[in-house]
This record gives C-alpha cells, structure tokens and sequence, in this order.
C-alpha cells in the first residue's frame, strides 16, 4: 500500500469532469398550460426554469502538502466548478426590476447594496428580441423571445453544490422580489373629441378605439351644465379655516335631517375629527372626499362647503344632484389633519397649517397598505401609528365595502397642472372603466367652462392625469376594501392660482365624479376594442421555423385555441398566407382543419363553435362544436352558404353568422338555437340581408340588433361601426374608426 492509499482505491468513483444534471426542483413546474403569474406591485414569486445550457466544468488544482511520520508528499488538491447558462422564467410583463434574488433561501443579491451582475432581466415587453447567449447556444432563429414574459438569463453562473452525490449537479431553487407590472400613464384614444361619457377606455398605447354608446346613461353630456358657484364667491376667495370647517358641518348636521355628523375621534392634540354622511342609509353606494390630510393643502375647502350645500339643497334642479342624492350615499372626512389645518404657522406657500399632524407624522404615508415598500422618512413609526389615521379606519370600516369611490383632496405648490392621480391599473376592469369616465367627465366639464371671466396666472385650467405611485394613501387603503368596481385617487391643484379659481375647478371635478358613479351603477359604461390585425407574426414564438410534428402545434407556442393566421412580409395575398395551427391534444383535434372560421364561445353550455372558413380544399360550409366538459367535438349541418371569414356572435338563445366570403362577398345574415343539437343536427334560419356583402369584419348582438364592426366589402377595408336590425333591415352608423380595419378583434 502507498504512503496515502486508502483502502477504496480500486472503487471506481464518479467522473467529476461529466457530472449528471438534476434540475427536478425548478422544472416540475414548468411545461405547457403551466400558470404564470401577474404581479401589481412588489411580490416574491419563484422561478420556473425555461431553458438550461450543458454544465461546463472548470477545473482548479490547489497542490497540498501532506506530512507523516514516513515522510512528506505533495498530492493534487483539485476542485471542480461547474458552471451552467440557464434562463429563469418569473411572471407575465411587463415589470420594472429584480430588487432582490434568492439562491437556495441564501440572499445573492440585493439591489440595496450590489449590482445584478451576469443576470440579464428582460422585462416581458412586447418588442424584447431573443437572448443572445441561447441563441448562441441553440441557434438564431431557433429560441423564442418570451415576449410578454418576464424572465432572467444567468450567464455563467456557478452553481455550488449542497447536500448532492458526487458527480451530481442539481439546479437549487430560486426565488425573486419583483418590482411589478409598470403603471406609466397611457395614451387613451377615442373617435371623437366631444365624447366624454359611457366610455371603456383600455390601457394599452397602441390600440386604437371606438368609444360609441350601446348603453344610454341617463344623462348625456350635451345637456349637463356647470355647477353655479355661489353668488358670494369673488377673488378674495380666503382659505377656509379648521373653525370654518367644523361650524359649516356642525350647521347642516343642525338644520338638515339627512346630514350626520360624526365626531370620529380626536387628534394628536385633541381637536375633534369630523366626517359628514348626507343621505346614508347604510345600503347605497358610497361617493367619498377627504381633505386636508396634509393641513396646509385647504385652498377647496370652500368648494366642498358649496358642493355639500348644493347636494342638499339643489338650487338649480340640476337633474345629476338629483339622480345622486337618491341614489348614492356621500361620506365627507372634512378635518383629516386637524392639528396641521388649525396651525397658525405660516405654510411654503403663503397659507397657513402644517403638512405634517402634530407628532411630525405625514399621515399621508401612514396607511397600512406599502406602508412598508414607502420610503418617506416622515410616515410614522408603524402604519396606522397615528389617531388620525386609526380614528378614520374604524370610522370607515364598517362602511368601506360600499364605497364606489374615494377622492382625496391636494394642493400642489411644484406644478401648474391641475392633475387627477389615479393607480391606473386596477384589478377589475371596470375600475379602470369608471376612472376613465370620471375623469373624461371632469375634464369636459372644465372645458366647457369660460375662463376667460377669471384672472388666471399660469395657463387655462385643463384637468390632467397622472399615475400615483405606490405608497401608503388614504386612497389607496378604501380602493383595497372598497367594491370590486370603486376607483379611487388624488385631486390635486396649484396652489400657484387664486383660493376662487382652485374652488371654482373643483365644482367642474365633483359634478364629474358624480356623473361617473352615475353611469357606474347604472352599468351603462359600453363601448368597443378596436384591436388591430398584425400583418407580421405575433412574436418571437410563433415563427414557423420550429415546427412540431409530432405534436401538430409550433414550438414555443402553447395557447389552446383555433388557428393563427400568418401573413410573410405582411402581404395579405393567399399565396403568401400560412395557417398555423394552435396547440389542442391529438385526442380532441378539430376533424376538419379550418381557419378563418366565425366563432362563438357559449359559456352556458361550455361550448365553442366554428363557423365556415377556409380550408385546403376552399371555402367551407362546414358547423364544428366542441363540449368544454367533455371533449367531444360535434359535426353539426352544414351552413346555408360557403363561407370564408364570415363573423359570428351569441346572444342568450342563438347563434348569429353573417356575411364573409365565397364566389364574391357575401351579406346573408342567419342564426341558429342554442344550445347544438346532441344528435349533430343545426338548423339555421335566413333573417335578413346586410346592406351590403363583408367580410373580415366583427358582429355583436345587442338589443335585438348586430353591431357590425370594420371588415372589407368589394372596395376595401371599412372603418364604420354600424347598428343593424335584423327584423326591420334598418341600418343605424354608430360612428367611425380612426383608420379602416379588418382581421381584427372587438369587445
């Protein structure tokens, strides 16, 4: 036996040089129909892993020294460092940054004190290209960009071994503090400049709408006017006072049997905080304000005092007031900041009060929601660490649930904007629905208004939006207790103008809140999506160059859906048309291959059904329904006409197909009952006939009527929006699209 032999020596051992990879703990939960998450805010979420290189191992030798009573020996120390390239999938885009990574719960970095190096984030944008360090790996052409996902490529990257065989190279987990979906403040795009009601207004920059009423509000905007100011108001307009404020509430507590005051609690220094509720009668929805949060910002306290006033008395019958006053409950929190309001000290800019409540706290950042994530050196020591702020949780609640909305009242002394602050996302569509009307509202209203009577010193008031950031407001505590459909925020003015033209503003911005909570009840928010038809693929991951035969689906793309329709070069001719097929297991395939077919999804019966459309053999005829709960796909009658790039739409008890191509452009219009005959039998109906043949258009069944959206008839592509009945023949233009479009989706 040798100097250092061990008795092992003959055992073959693993080779260190090819090491097994274990990737089992970050791969389980990838693979297709996998969920990714979508993160609002800041979130810890774990990485799934997309794509992983081979391990390349790099190998050092440390001679060691190795002394015996026998004598001495220098052996190799080798250790080997085995280093991989992998790309870590994190949530749907598009999010700002990684603040903080986690590598087997040990913390690797953190944005507060090092740079991200080796990692490259891309952030799931819609334009982001392919990683360049796969792509050397796997081939240009050959890897996907991952748009609309955000995920994180680590180049180079070791990875340390812990509790493995040897010889084994087990991915750890991963886990990263995101920084989430960006809320930067959109371009919304609408037909009209005059339209400021029943708008659904979507976020995206680039989509460009038709905003045209299928639902009539009760008031059109033609015939709402502006509230009156009071004849007493002129432009020695004061400030009002903390003193001014409670003798206001306390009078019409007095002298009006449907205002409640509540003295909801004390502040620092003992002053009574005062909420005001006109009209509760614990069940209507609530339209809130608050003011004077930071105690300097007061110059709309006398706006307020008016809009109060008119909502109890309505001196010009203006039928709005009188729509809300019986429909809505209003909640006042009229002395937030009482201390800072009551503060005699003269403010930055030129008022008096305090920004701050008596303890040095900016109650403003001291609500319970990202009072943790907010930076401010000056939000207390714990969220709700202050009377004023608990004071006004317990006060709200009970009652916080029905809040439809909450407007928080500003000054600003940095900017010359009038500005409406709002999340901008929200998780419930129709907040962002009703926010957009609230502020479409607003903004019309101080439009039409004659500014040229008041001495303005900056430029004429236009009411603006803004994003607001992420931190702990008022605002942001009711939105998360609020209804699923409440939109709240920030008014803000500057403080640079006269006390009476910020009050006089503010009537404008209250009337158009009031308008929107209106329609918002009501529901009678309606409109349509113009989404665009891309000419070029959608993304990276759908090229047609990775092709999966076995599966029939491309590679990289794993939406379970009908067809997707490729145009080369954007040239819309049948020649250069490829019809790529989306992912469906083999077992539950369509029988007859078809694309450019009209659909309706019925979510009654869990249904989808196709519609004609274009097949390999031409235009098609053919009716395919497919059961949600149980796979199995139905061959119905055949339409009364061939049809290709027909529209299709659903109401409660039929079917509705119109229009599309065969010889030439087609205008039948028939419809069939709901739900599709078990024994694969359809029986269709001719209703009518379109004014004129379409195709590549969209319908929608509303009120006993289509709504034809766009499409192409034997001139070109369409831009008008039009109603059409289908028991009279009566066509009714809505309006018209910015540009003419086909081949595209609406809602």
């Amino acid at each position: 036996m040798g100097l250092f032999s061990s008795q092992n020596e003959d055992r073959p051992g693993p080779d260190l040089t090819k090491p097994e990879l274990n990737a089992d703990s970050m791969s389980e939960a990838a693979g297709y129909g996998a969920n990714i998450p979508l993160l609002y805010g800041k979130g810890i979420i774990s990485g799934v892993l997309l794509w992983i290189s081979d391990v390349d191992v790099v190998v050092t030798n440390d001679p060691q020294t190795i002394r015996s009573d026998k004598g001495s020996a220098v052996i190799d120390n080798f250790t080997y460092h085995y280093i991989v390239n992998l790309a870590i999938g994190l949530c749907r885009g598009e999010i700002n940054s990684i603040r903080k990574m986690w590598m087997a719960d040990q913390v690797v970095f953190d944005k507060a004190y090092n740079s991200l190096s080796g990692v490259t984030l891309y952030p799931g944008s819609e334009d982001q290209n392919p990683d360049p360090t796969i792509e050397a790996i796997a081939g240009v052409g050959n890897v996907p960009a991952f748009r609309g996902l955000a995920y994180a490529v680590l180049t180079n990257f070791e990875i340390l071994q812990t509790d493995q065989p040897q010889g084994v190279v087990a991915i750890p987990s991963f886990k990263f503090l995101i920084d989430g979906q960006r809320t930067t403040v959109h371009k919304y795009l609408h037909s009209r400049s005059d339209i400021a009601y029943n708008l659904r207004m979507f976020r995206a920059a680039d989509q460009v709408g038709v905003y045209e009423p299928l639902y009539y509000p009760e008031f059109m905007l033609e015939s709402t006017s502006n509230l009156s100011e009071p004849v007493s108001w002129d432009e020695s307009l004061p400030m009002w006072s903390y003193d001014e404020i409670v003798a206001d509430a306390q009078n019409w507590a007095n002298n009006y049997t449907n205002a409640k005051l509540d003295v909801y609690g004390q502040s620092v220094l003992g002053r009574d905080l005062i909420g005001l509720r006109l009209f509760d009668d614990g069940t209507k929805p609530i339209i809130g304000f608050s003011q004077g949060i930071h105690g300097d910002e007061r110059d709309c306290g006398a706006g307020l005092s008016a809009c109060i006033d008119i909502l109890l008395n309505n001196p010009d019958n203006d039928p709005v007031i009188d729509y809300v006053r019986n429909n809505f409950s209003f909640y006042f929190a009229l002395t937030i900041n009482a201390d800072g309001m009551a503060d005699p000290a003269i403010s930055e800019h030129g008022g008096t009060g305090t920004r701050e409540n008596a303890n040095g706290v900016n109650l403003n950042r001291n609500w319970p929601y990202y009072w943790a994530e907010t930076q401010d050196t000056d939000k207390g020591t714990s969220a709700a660490s202050e009377p004023e702020v608990y004071h006004y949780i317990n006060w709200m609640t009970p009652e916080v649930s029905r809040c439809i909305t909450w407007l928080d009242l500003h000054g600003w002394n940095s900017r010359i904007q009038w500005g409406f602050l709002t999340e901008q996302i929200y998780h419930h569509p129709r907040s962002q629905d009703n926010q957009r009307a609230a502020f479409l509202y607003a903004d019309t209203l101080v439009s039409q208004r004659d500014w040229s009577q008041y001495v303005v010193v900056n430029n004429t008031p236009v009411l603006e939006e803004f994003r607001s950031h992420h931190k702990a407001y008022i605002y942001t505590w009711v939105k998360n207790r609020a209804r699923h459909d409440a939109w709240c925020g920030l008014f803000e003015y500057p403080q640079t103008e006269s006390v009476y033209l910020a009050n006089v503003f503010f009537l404008d911005f209250f009337k158009g809140v009031c308008l929107a909570a209106a329609d918002a009840i009501k529901e009678t928010v309606g409109s349509f999506l113009i989404n665009p038809a891309q000419p070029a693929p959608l993304n990276n991951n759908s090229f047609l160059v990775a092709y999966n035969d076995d599966e029939l689906r491309p590679d990289f793309f794993t939406t379970n859906g009908l067809r997707l329709t490729h145009f080369k070069a954007g040239v819309d001719t049948s020649e250069t048309r490829s019809f790529v097929r989306c992912f469906r297991p083999k077992d539950v395939s369509w029988p007859n291959p078809v694309a450019q077919a009209g659909y309706t999804h019925d979510t009654i019966n869990n249904t989808l059904t196709l519609f004609g459309g274009d097949t390999n053999s031409g235009e098609s005829a053919t009716v395919n329904t497919e059961y949600g709960s149980t796979g199995d796909i139905l061959l119905g009658s055949p339409l009364p006409y061939e049809a290709v790039s027909p529209a299709a739409c659903i109401d409660s008890t039929h079917h509705y197909i119109c229009g599309g191509f065969n010889t030439g452009y087609a205008s039948d219009v028939v419809r069939a009952p709901l739900p599709p005959d078990l024994d694969r039998v359809q029986f269709f109906e001719n209703l009518a006939s379109l004014p004129e043949g379409i195709q590549r258009h969209t319908c929608h069944r509303w009120n006993n009527q289509l709504i034809i959206v766009g499409g192409r008839n034997a001139a070109g592509y369409l831009d008008e929006v039009y109603r059409f009945d289908t028991t009279t023949g009566v066509k009714t233009t809505v309006g018209t699209m910015s540009e003419a479009k086909g081949w595209h989706t609406s809602a």
